[in-house]
């Protein structure tokens, strides 16, 4: 494009006339609909005083059909004859039309994309934790066996090109973009390549409608991936994101769909497993069975085709789909391509229709809705303010906002196996889930596990190994993708030939992407100083402040508002408003300690603080955090009294895990921490004052819990209690670096000692013991992990 541009002597944002013009016709694209967009291009004022090229949504669509666009589309018309005839004794047909573009050219467009370049492999790698090489880490699809498989079937030199499909829309994907990248619909890292017919089949008898479903299914995707067959036996030559040449080899790794649409693309019935030829009755036991053979599948539909006797398609529970679409695929065995369905098969199906329903039969939902009303705030954490009764419509989102305080909430409440059974399903410790689910059936609850989304677990294990993380292969994505590349397009349609109007409106959107993204990427290439591809350096003049080196913690920025919402607060403001009872000695105890050398002795009770509502630290990215820094916030907000028709808004004051100023016993060596964590409930943040002595970081008045040493048996989380001193909270201030990570603690009771005055306001001040809930982020879970049984 760059080339293009400079040749015809054109700016990068031409057809349009200006930068401005180019940006108002992006906005009515992306965010306005058709009717609307041609309003707006119609109102005098624009005609007017804008003067844009356009005066219609017609010819705004014609200067975007001048857009350089991705690959093109094509309609395939597919005559399926049924087995009825009509009133003249002819076989009844049906037209049906598949609409596709060639997947070669959008996997060549993925590979050669520049802003991909910085988050793509094309070789595989063995990552450890440690430089040993005691532990190895399986995140992406190239740090996983199955690239080190298939490579050593490939020429040398040869780079693969894994894919990734979900009908109907079919979408594609690379295994060689990161899976963080790929999980983010606005990176355009997945594209459509195809809208499989729907038909309603009526020209088969309803005995054979379903065996005809499967086919047509089968016959449009191997229409859909032809281009792929020789592709991914010879190669072909592939321009990449840094420039170099490729040989790439186009072979299928995954298929990410649904339980039916497993068993839909394997020719397995609904009853089995898609993956593996275990006996349906046997399903919920702990078999680890391999995945079924492509080839030994395939001749036994073949046998069957043919007439000849053929067991194993009665016992594997084969379908009567003669021609599959994965026959020819190069290197490529569809069962061992049925990648987890977290959304599915964990949130909805083993979570929220087993697990919960479990515990719900044997706790009743008047105490599950009460614990779950209760649980203190988290920042980021959905907050079930009615209890989980009432909820009709869940969402995966919220299932797995549930799932992050359900180990906490069932402690003390269930008896002791079941919780084993609800954390080993959580954590997917299967030989655990097994040894323990008999009380299950004990209770009444079930009688047996026959269930395939439980079975699916069991394949969870080879499947991390071969592929990576199963977060790079959740159904969420393409089900997001949905809403943009079919419910939107669709209603820009006029409802009739619909699906060419929307493959029209697809391309101008891709085409719109792809000019926004290549102006972006010529403002940085011609930026002074920068090289394409690289971002702008320059902070705001009010961005992270790096936080002093401390031995115990690593490398942190902190960040807070520029001006005090709260300024000039009084003790008093501190007493009352922010339940800082004993501000005074422990302030006092603060200024007198003999590391802070720089702070004062003058009077306390006639300054005045600075206060805060919230500090956000970031620590560096890991691969454990999707490549993203970790940021987390600590808060403490006043509580807001109502106003007219307002309603009173609760203080929120957030718990943290700190460097424990009193003890130096308890949890030692976390990531080679030397010292004692101890969680404490952050009351107010402020500023010294400078008659008190100068600080370089803020300060925090925290109420302490017991150091973390008890473990509670039923959850395996760390036990903590709120700590007194002559009979009073136990207080300090302390400076905000010495956080370690922010916390939420979940109350501890049992069913009898539940008190129905408890909410997520008054619980940590009431509530006997509390659990480090270890599941309410991922950095915590793998922070704690060694801790928790």
């Amino acid at each position: 494009m760059w080339r293009d541009d400079a040749a015809a002597g054109e700016e990068p944002w031409a057809p349009f006339k200006s930068e401005d013009e180019w940006e108002l016709a992006r906005w009515l694209t992306r965010s306005v609909g058709q009717g609307k967009a041609d309003e707006f291009s119609k109102l005098k004022i624009v005609q007017d005083h804008v003067k844009p090229s356009w005066h219609n949504k017609y010819t705004l669509n014609k200067s975007l059909d001048k857009l350089p666009a991705g690959p093109g589309w094509r309609c395939e018309t597919v005559q399926v004859p049924g087995d009825l005839k009509d009133k003249n004794g002819r076989q009844r047909t049906e037209d049906v039309e598949l609409w596709m573009r060639d997947p070669l050219l959008c996997i060549q467009e993925l590979l050669g994309n520049p802003a991909f370049r910085e988050n793509m492999a094309y070789a595989p790698e063995r990552v450890y934790t440690n430089e040993a090489g005691a532990e190895r880490v399986f995140d992406e699809l190239w740090t996983a066996d199955w690239w080190w498989k298939t490579q050593g079937l490939m020429p040398p030199g040869a780079t693969i090109a894994p894919r990734d499909k979900k009908a109907w829309p079919v979408y594609l994907t690379l295994g060689n973009i990161s899976a963080d990248i790929r999980r983010q619909p606005s990176k355009h890292a997945t594209v459509l390549i195809g809208y499989l017919p729907i038909c309603e089949m009526d020209t088969f008898s309803k005995e054979k409608r379903s065996v005809a479903r499967h086919r047509l299914f089968h016959h449009c995707m191997g229409r859909l991936l032809a281009p792929l067959v020789e592709a991914g036996q010879h190669g072909v030559n592939t321009t990449c994101a840094d420039g170099f040449i490729r040989c790439a080899f186009p072979i299928l790794a995954a298929f990410v769909a649904d339980f039916p649409e497993q068993c839909l693309v394997s020719c397995c019935r609904r009853n089995t497993c898609p993956g593996c030829p275990v006996e349906p009755k046997r399903a919920g036991e702990p078999l680890h069975t391999e995945f079924r053979d492509a080839q030994a599948a395939l001749e036994s539909i073949r046998d069957h085709m043919d007439g000849k006797p053929s067991p194993a398609f009665d016992s594997d529970n084969l379908h009567e789909v003669y021609n599959p679409f994965w026959h020819n695929l190069p290197h490529a065995n569809i069962f061992a391509c049925m990648t987890p369905d977290l959304l599915h098969q964990l949130h909805k199906g083993v979570f929220k229709d087993h697990l919960v329903s479990w515990c719900v039969n044997i706790m009743g939902y008047k105490e599950v809705d009460a614990r779950f009303k209760s649980m203190p705030s988290f920042p980021g954490l959905r907050r079930f303010k009615n209890g989980i009764s009432l909820v009709h419509q869940w969402t995966g989102k919220e299932r797995q906002e549930m799932e992050r305080t359900f180990i906490g909430a069932l402690s003390g409440a269930v008896i002791h196996q079941l919780t084993q059974v609800a954390k080993a399903a959580l954590q997917a410790s299967l030989d655990r889930y097994h040894l323990e689910k008999q009380v299950v059936i004990d209770l009444g609850i079930r009688k047996n596990f026959n269930v395939p989304k439980l079975h699916s677990m069991v394949h969870y294990p080879a499947l991390i190994l071969s592929h990576g993380s199963a977060t790079g292969y959740n159904t969420e994505s393409p089900e997001r993708l949905h809403i943009d590349y079919a419910k939107k397009a669709y209603r820009a349609s006029n409802k009739r030939g619909y699906v060419a109007q929307m493959a029209r409106w697809l391309s101008r959107q891709e085409a719109v992407d792809l000019k926004s993204a290549y102006i972006q990427w010529r403002s940085l290439a011609d930026a002074p100083g920068d090289q394409p591809g690289q971002q702008a350096g320059g902070e705001s003049d009010h961005g992270p402040a790096a936080l002093p080196p401390h031995a115990c913690l690593p490398p942190r920025t902190l960040q807070m508002a520029v001006r005090s919402p709260f300024p000039r607060s009084t003790i008093r403001d501190l007493v009352d408003k922010h339940g800082a009872v004993d501000i005074v000695p422990a302030l006092r105890a603060f200024l007198n300690y003999p590391a802070h050398a720089h702070t004062g002795n003058g009077p306390l009770e006639g300054s005045l603080f600075d206060l805060y509502k919230q500090l956000t630290f970031t620590q560096k990215s890991t691969r454990f955090t999707d490549g993203r820094d970790y940021t987390f916030h600590v808060r403490a907000v006043r509580g807001k009294p109502a106003e007219g028709l307002c309603e009173a808004n609760p203080g929120i004051f957030d718990t943290v895990l700190l460097i424990d100023p009193i003890s130096d016993t308890g949890l030692r060596h976390v990531h080679g921490m030397d010292g004692c964590l101890r969680p404490g409930r952050v009351r107010a943040l402020f500023v010294l004052p400078p008659e008190l002595g100068e600080c370089p970081v803020p300060l925090a008045y925290v109420e302490l819990f017991t150091p973390l040493r008890a473990r509670d048996p039923d959850s395996g989380m760390l036990q903590v209690a709120r700590s007194s001193q002559n009979r009073r909270r136990r207080a300090v201030v302390v400076r905000v670096d010495e956080f370690f990570l922010p916390c939420h603690l979940v109350p501890k009771s049992t069913s009898a000692n539940w008190s129905p005055g408890w909410d997520e306001t008054n619980v940590l001040d009431h509530a006997p013991y509390f659990l480090l809930n270890t599941y309410i982020d991922t950095h915590s879970f793998l922070l704690f992990k060694g801790f928790v049984a």
